[in-house]
């Protein structure tokens, strides 16, 4: 009897199995896009009416004025980190509620928020529009908001969750639809958003920038003194082969056998969830590079060593980020270096991996050098945990730096021109330091985690660079320079 049971749960547990999967699609489908870590989840589902924490946390973290948020008693030579930031630092106030603990605030908190306002601009307009609209797409996602903010029974369980996960006092029905929206149609809501930035233009440039990056990263790699030339070799091939998913997709997704209804929400969403089983299914075998993994409203990018892909979202494509109207230094000096960062994690297995005792030397003095960056707040580093990503910082700035000085030279006009009172590298730099502008409370502080201070992600890769000294007519004797003997040659 017991050798029948043992048969029948062999035969049967496939198709329980199967049933798992599609009821978990079913309750609780997913776009297709994950989270590398909890701090973008929280990010992405941040509660809309946290968007008036923007402007409880006063003053504002960006300006496209790069004198904004300075403190010019602080040489740069000395601090750059505060010499770009600490005026800002210094004025910014937090709402008395918010606890110590929660005391932490930067571009990539800040940016969500605001992008949020320009969807929910976005959404209004759809909702005007969608019943008359010619645009299959509008028309789709226009019908499940509607079938949202009339649902019965909606709004009571809903508000709970929100504040449950976000501490929040009040969420309107609109907010709370538009999150819904997101959720089970968040391909067409980010497509859509896409468009509605404009950002065909800000896509071409920010292609032609990642291009002239990735092409000084095959300089750097081709010309590296430490690794062999078989090594050399090879991490040019794999750079060659990195797939680059930039802006939005080639092919939209196809929501043509979708049929969803005005005024049944609750009938929206298993139809909704059968029709991402049934595309699941039909995209097994397919390349799976093609399949975007992060939302259209996250301001960042990263690489996937799986696919061995970088990915590009929209919301890099607006300020403070990414701006093809300002100059150039300023996109190369953010979006550029971010972008370059992830490069050099799909090239960091050739450092990792290497048995040369001199590269395993230079690693180990690059892990001491960021170790002695100070705390500040209560933020210190360890070099030992945070090399990867500081190795990547470095390579990232050198890279972006090369690729937008060769840009500048061809165009003779920008070479002297000032800007805000600065020359084209010092704007570089000056925008390179406002990317990790923040304010934490030693409550706050990460220490342990992978990614070095925000400060010390500035100054300890400045010292690197003898063009940063350069731009501000530092001298060896300075804090933010180093002897040439002591300029790491990892990168």
């Amino acid at each position: 009897m017991k050798r029948v049971r043992s048969i029948l749960m062999f035969l049967c547990w496939p198709a329980a199995l199967l049933v798992g999967i599609f009821l978990g699609r079913l309750y609780f489908p997913i776009e297709n896009y994950s989270f590398k870590t909890s701090s973008q989840a929280e990010n992405w589902f941040i509660a809309p009416s946290d968007s008036n924490l923007v402007d409880s946390v006063t003053p504002s973290i960006y300006s496209p004025d790069l004198n904004y948020g300075m403190d010019t008693t602080v040489s740069p030579c000395d601090d750059f980190y505060e010499y770009v930031n600490g005026g800002w630092r210094k004025q910014v106030k937090f709402p008395s509620s918010m606890p110590a603990n929660r005391i932490f605030w930067n571009n990539f908190f800040d940016s969500p928020l605001r992008t949020y306002a320009k969807l929910k601009e976005m959404m209004a307009d759809v909702q005007k529009s969608y019943e008359t609209s010619p645009d299959p797409m509008v028309k789709l996602v226009g019908t499940f908001y509607q079938s949202c903010l009339t649902a019965d029974s909606l709004e009571t369980s809903f508000a709970s969750r929100l504040r449950k996960r976000n501490d929040v006092k009040d969420s309107t029905r609109e907010d709370m639809c538009i999150s819904r929206t997101r959720k089970y149609l968040g391909g067409a809501v980010g497509e859509m958003f896409a468009h509605k930035l404009d950002e065909v233009k800000s896509m071409e440039k920010m292609r032609v920038m990642l291009a002239s990056i990735k092409a000084e990263i095959v300089n750097l790699v081709a010309n590296h003194k430490l690794m062999t030339e078989a090594d050399r070799n090879n991490t040019v091939v794999r750079l060659k082969k990195l797939y680059l998913r930039v802006g939005i997709p080639d092919q939209l997704t196809d929501y043509s056998g979708l049929n969803i209804s005005a005024d049944d929400y609750f009938g929206n969403k298993d139809s909704i969830a059968n029709f991402k089983t049934v595309r699941s299914a039909n995209q097994i075998g397919s390349d799976m590079r093609e399949l975007w993994k992060m939302g259209s409203f996250t301001a960042n990018a990263f690489y996937s060593p799986s696919e061995h892909a970088i990915e590009v979202p929209p919301a890099m494509f607006i300020p403070p980020f990414f701006d093809p109207e300002l100059d150039e230094a300023l996109s190369y000096a953010v979006s550029g270096v971010i972008i370059g960062h992830e490069i050099f994690h799909s090239l960091a297995s050739q450092l990792a991996t290497s048995e040369n005792p001199v590269m395993l030397a230079e690693i180990d003095s690059f892990k001491a050098m960021n170790s002695r960056l100070g705390t500040v707040d209560g933020w210190s580093t360890d070099g030992n945990r945070t090399y990867n990503e500081d190795i990547a910082d470095l390579g990232g700035v050198k890279a972006s730096y090369a690729a937008w000085e060769k840009n500048l030279l061809r165009d003779k006009k920008m070479v002297n021109t000032q800007i805000d009172g600065f020359t084209p590298s010092q704007r570089f730099f000056i925008a390179y330091g406002r990317l990790w502008r923040g304010k934490w409370s030693s409550d706050a502080a990460l220490n342990g985690n992978v990614h070095a201070a925000f400060f010390a992600r500035i100054n300890g890769i400045v010292k690197q660079m003898p063009q940063f000294a350069a731009a501000f007519g530092c001298r060896e004797g300075d804090k933010m320079v180093l002897p040439e003997s002591k300029l790491s040659k990892l990168w």
